[in-house]
């Protein structure tokens, strides 16, 4: 009950701040303009502060998701080669036909694995055709992203933020600072009346 009293006395504060400032404003033309542009100037930029700040949360989100992403990605054409090279070895083993293609298809996806990165060992499990070891390189490397994973959602809007970019919510800003502007015109118009003689 105590947050409501403080909250009352705040806005009373506030009221007879404005009304001291109308008072004064309200004495010449120039004056009254410049109060009712620089009301307006802080209802919008109040707006664009706001409309900022929640652009700029969602642009983190947005980069956090990406991430996260990217790091799927990885992991999945990582575990396609995991899956090729198993089904390499289990064909040697066996006397499955299709055992060069799925070798093949292993060795290729293997070396996407590591395109771009400098593994030594890589290339001389190739070379040796060392299924068994590019199996642990693979499943080395999928300990590795799964360590790397944050977890993270895909980013959505918050209603506030998808509501104040919206067509109403951009119009009412704007109304309101025309409200606004329009209402410190009127304030101050007729304080200047009553206070001519």
């Amino acid at each position: 009950m105590g947050w409501i009293k403080d909250h009352i006395e705040d806005l009373t504060e506030f009221v007879d701040t404005a009304r001291t400032v109308a008072e004064k404003a309200s004495a010449k033309a120039w004056s009254r303009v410049l109060l009712m542009a620089i009301t307006g100037i802080l209802v919008m930029g109040s707006y664009l502060f706001y409309l900022s700040s929640l652009i700029g949360d969602y642009g983190k989100n947005t980069d956090s998701y990406l991430t996260e992403y990217n790091v799927l990605q990885k992991e999945s054409r990582t575990q396609r080669a995991l899956d090729y090279i198993n089904v390499c070895i289990d064909a040697i083993k066996g006397t499955d036909i299709n055992k060069d293609y799925y070798c093949q298809n292993a060795v290729s996806l293997y070396k996407d694995a590591y395109d771009g990165l400098p593994n030594k060992d890589a290339e001389e499990n190739v070379n040796r055709s060392a299924y068994g070891a590019m199996k642990v390189e693979m499943a080395t490397k999928l300990r590795t992203i799964a360590h790397e994973r944050l977890d993270k959602k895909s980013p959505k809007m918050d209603d506030k933020l998808t509501f104040m970019i919206s067509l109403w919510g951009v119009a009412l800003a704007c109304l309101a600072g025309i409200l606004a502007m329009a209402l410190t015109v009127f304030i101050t118009h007729r304080m200047s009346k009553t206070s001519q003689p």
